[in-house]
């Protein structure tokens, strides 16, 4: 038997479009499944900006990214008040000053083991406002801080309080001519 004769070939193609569409949907579904939350204590108390945050709107939160993402406008400063409402390998969702915002990680994922937890809450945020000694500096200097604009003259830390750390550090060598 020709399977061309009896429409066979149609039926397996049929089949294999329809396989093709599961596929397809089943991973756009798959991606839209929310993060697994972490529980950790180090998470349930407030905490405070190290830095200005930029962000851009998105539906009912605003997304949050470090000042060194230019393109963005600084949104949060300093010393804002942050509660954390959700915590994962993929996004950290938190109320800044009681407005929510969600952070996504560039290059790889949030740590979810009890001491990146801590590094990296430590890294970004204080455990008070007071810890920044932010009413110890200049008022044009704060003005500039609180835009997240550095600029020449400011200290490393105060560099740090406009900008952050960097996203990601590039150490690939570079052939000098």
């Amino acid at each position: 038997m020709n399977p061309f004769d009896h429409g066979l070939f149609r039926k397996q193609i049929c089949r294999l479009r329809a396989l093709a569409l599961w596929i397809a949907v089943g991973g756009a579904v798959g991606c839209a499944v929310e993060p697994i939350p972490v529980n950790n204590e180090n998470l349930k108390a407030s905490r405070y900006l190290r830095y200005t945050v930029r962000g851009t709107q998105s539906g009912f939160y605003t997304q949050a990214f470090r000042s060194n993402y230019l393109v963005y406008p600084a949104v949060f400063k300093p010393g804002s008040k942050v509660d954390f409402t959700l915590y994962s390998n993929i996004r950290v969702d938190m109320s800044i000053n009681g407005l929510p915002c969600r952070m996504f990680f560039r290059d790889s994922q949030f740590p979810i083991d009890n001491d990146g937890i801590k590094v990296f809450l430590d890294k970004h945020f204080a455990l008070s406002a007071k810890e920044l000694k932010l009413e110890s500096l200049d008022q044009g200097v704060r003005n500039q801080i609180d835009q997240g604009v550095a600029a020449i003259g400011m200290t490393k830390e105060q560099v740090l309080l406009a900008l952050g750390f960097p996203s990601h550090i590039d150490n690939t060598p570079r052939r000098t001519s």
